[in-house]
C-alpha cells in the first residue's frame, strides 16, 4: 500500500466557544484524520478519517513525526453492532 500525498497547507486551529457555551474547532477544510478523547482513558475515544467515524476500533496507535507522513494502525472488534467501516 502506498500513501497518497495530498498537497494541502497545514492549518492552525483553536478552540472556539459557541453562543450556547459549547466548544468547537473550526476548520477551513475537512481534516483528513481526527482523534478525540473526551475522558483520557480510551473508554469513548473517537477516530475520524476523511470525515467518517471509525466506530469499530478496539485500539489505535498513532505515529506522527515532524518530517514524516502521519500513520496509524488499529485493532478492530470481531463483532460490531451497526455499520461496518472499510
Amino acid at each position: 500500500m502506498f500513501a497518497k500525498i495530498i498537497d494541502r497547507k497545514p492549518e492552525t486551529v483553536a478552540f472556539t466557544r459557541t453562543d450556547d457555551g459549547k466548544y468547537a474547532l473550526i476548520f477551513d477544510e475537512l481534516p483528513l484524520f481526527l482523534f478525540v478523547s473526551t475522558d483520557g482513558n480510551g473508554s469513548y475515544d473517537q477516530t475520524f478519517v476523511n470525515g467518517k467515524w471509525l466506530n469499530d476500533i478496539a485500539a489505535i496507535t498513532i505515529k506522527s513525526e515532524a518530517t514524516e507522513v502521519t500513520r496509524y494502525s488499529v485493532d478492530k472488534y470481531v463483532c460490531v453492532s451497526g455499520e461496518e467501516t472499510e
